[in-house]
């Protein structure tokens, strides 16, 4: 309940304080315009460094290396605008000197840009209001909590992003500080699994925000030297690039991070680099072309995409595709139609052969998330679409719901009252020995759902403590032979013959009342076949006898594994059939 409200509090404060920046904003650019220059120092004079497309400097003649001398008649360094931020904007007179020649330009006439503005407005608005959705369905880790707040930063930053332009100091402190949290995020995205604590990010990050925020708000309230302006200006963003580079890095190549995989192909590292190559190069740092960012901003959106297609994947998300086909077909159809839509609006700024070369690079880079896109819309055409699966998928999400609710979150909350209670002197034995058996029911409900021993002991040695363990709590004699030349480097599978045995032993034992148990592993001409036979009475005329939703998704695995499922009666005899090749870890869906 108390991180509950917090969040509700920290919600309520974000959406306040994006509402206060929107009207400010708003009334800003109503009143400022947009003049596109950047500047230089050299020694104590100042340089034009940049004129931007569709900024009043550029329909003047005003060219680049002109000697700024005046701004609205005072001294270059008397700006602060352009000494901290290295933009000349809000003026209304700038005098140049060009080979010994005095020139003075007058912006008399406004021109706001708008629809820029607008444009970027959409972008950010349409990112909180799906956050108001998001909030109260998504928030389930402290993952799905960062990919929240990094959707709240991402509005900031298209908001905040035109204001910065023309020279607004707090547009400017937003957008910086904005980008700095970046390596936070990356850093946990990349993880496998959901934990979250500040010492796992790593120094690096932590004292670049630091300094990024320190610097910035000096900046906003003193003059600094051309030289922290000049990081502030760019150096800031090649930091961040280095550092989750090496991020990446780090991660790609550390052993632990390398044991384990994900269950989707997507490169959110390549992904994001690629995506945000054309606001570098031909926005924020030209490299010979440039074109206005308000064409670059829908490509700064597809690391987005990529990383809520991982978390949803990874089951940070509650989202898990759960649409029909024509839907994801439609959305994929309006997602690439966009992108061709975007790349093609550049013909106008960059040579033709480069646009190709990007449009190939991005699509090849695209193609995981796109190929595992198209993947789940067809299996919506599979039997894993059917009521039973579904079915037993809530069944087993309730299971673990009511077990975590009913039973930890209670007792948990009783011993806080306990504690809490002035009257009421618990004993520290007492609370060491509660948490102790929490901590034993939390083990138990992990192996469960995913058996860490499989991983430590291997599949034989788990199966055989599972049935020493349901020996234990049964009376039932169980016989069990492993032939260990059969050997399976999939966690998947293994997991899935594990949990497909537990059900089948539960069946025979619960429903079958059966009393002896044999189970056996062979290889039948390349299919390896795990067999379950038991002295049970569970016949064929029991199928019929309600939902069987364990034996369901068992044969619908199956299938995914190119496998099949056979049962005979009399006595009861059941085999789960795979190939031996997908069996030992090759080209396998899970």
């Amino acid at each position: 309940m108390i991180k509950s409200y917090r969040w509700q509090m920290m919600h309520i404060l974000l959406g306040s304080f994006y509402l206060i920046l929107m009207i400010y904003f708003t009334h800003t650019i109503y009143q400022t315009t947009y003049l596109g220059i950047r500047a230089y120092q050299i020694n104590d004079e100042w340089f034009i460094k940049r004129i931007y497309d569709g900024g009043l400097g550029a329909d003047t003649s005003l060219q680049i290396n002109d000697q700024l001398v005046e701004l609205d008649g005072n001294l270059p360094k008397e700006n602060k605008q352009l000494t901290n931020w290295l933009v000349v904007e809000q003026i209304n007179s700038l005098t140049i000197q060009r080979e010994q020649q005095r020139i003075t330009y007058r912006f008399d006439s406004p021109k706001t840009f708008l629809p820029i503005f607008f444009t970027l407005l959409a972008f950010s608005g349409s990112l909180v209001l799906f956050l108001l959705f998001f909030y109260r369905k998504q928030l389930l880790s402290k993952r799905s909590r960062l990919f929240y707040l990094w959707l709240f930063v991402f509005a900031f930053i298209f908001l905040a992003a035109f204001p910065s332009s023309i020279g607004n100091t707090l547009g400017r402190v937003i957008l910086i500080i904005s980008l700095s949290t970046f390596p936070f995020f990356l850093n946990s995205f990349l993880k496998i699994n959901s934990s979250y604590k500040i010492s796992n990010i790593g120094i690096f990050p932590a004292l670049l925000l630091l300094l990024n925020l320190a610097a910035t708000c000096y900046a906003a309230f003193f003059q600094i030297g051309y030289v922290l302006a000049e990081y502030l200006a760019v150096g800031f963003v090649y930091s961040l690039m280095l550092l989750m580079l090496g991020e990446y890095c780090f991660s790609f190549f550390n052993k632990s991070h390398k044991k384990h995989r994900t269950a989707t192909k997507v490169n959110l590292p390549v992904i994001l680099f690629v995506s945000i190559a054309p606001f570098l190069y031909l926005y924020a740092f030209p490299i010979g072309w440039s074109a206005p960012y308000y064409m670059l901003v829908f490509f700064i959106f597809l690391p987005f995409i990529g990383i809520f297609h991982r978390l949803a994947i990874d089951r940070v998300l509650k989202f898990r595709y759960r649409i029909t086909t024509r839907s994801i077909y439609l959305i994929l159809s309006l997602f690439l139609t966009v992108i061709v839509i975007f790349i093609s609006q550049l013909n106008a700024y960059v040579p033709n052969l480069l646009i190709i070369l990007y449009l190939f690079l991005l699509i090849y880079t695209l193609l995981p998330l796109l190929q595992e896109l198209f993947y789940l819309a067809s299996r919506h055409n599979e039997p894993m679409n059917s009521l039973d699966v579904f079915l037993a998928v809530e069944k087993e999400r309730e299971t673990i719901s009511s077990y975590i609710h009913d039973g930890i979150i209670q007792e948990i909350i009783h011993l806080l009252r306990q504690i809490e209670n002035d009257r009421q002197t618990v004993p520290k034995e007492k609370i060491i020995q509660q948490l102790d058996e929490l901590i034993y029911d939390l083990r138990e409900l992990c192996s469960d759902i995913y058996p860490l021993l499989l991983q430590e002991i291997g599949l034989e040695k788990t199966l055989a403590s599972l049935f020493v363990q349901i020996q234990q709590n049964h009376p039932v004699l169980i016989h069990f032979a492993y032939d260990r030349t059969i050997h399976s480097d999939s966690p998947e599978i293994n997991n899935f013959i594990l949990r497909s045995v537990k059900e089948l032993l539960n069946n025979s034992i619960l429903h079958g009342h059966a009393t002896e148990l044999i189970i056996t592993n062979a290889v039948e001409d390349d299919t390896v076949v795990f067999e379950i036979s038991d002295n049970g009475t569970f016949g064929q005329d029991s199928l019929s006898k309600g939902p069987h939703f364990g034996l369901n998704v068992i044969k619908e695995k199956l299938s995914l594994l190119s496998g099949r499922f056979v049962i005979h009666y009399s006595p009861t005899t059941i085999q789960l059939r795979i190939p031996k090749n997908i069996f030992e870890g090759a080209n396998y869906a899970d």
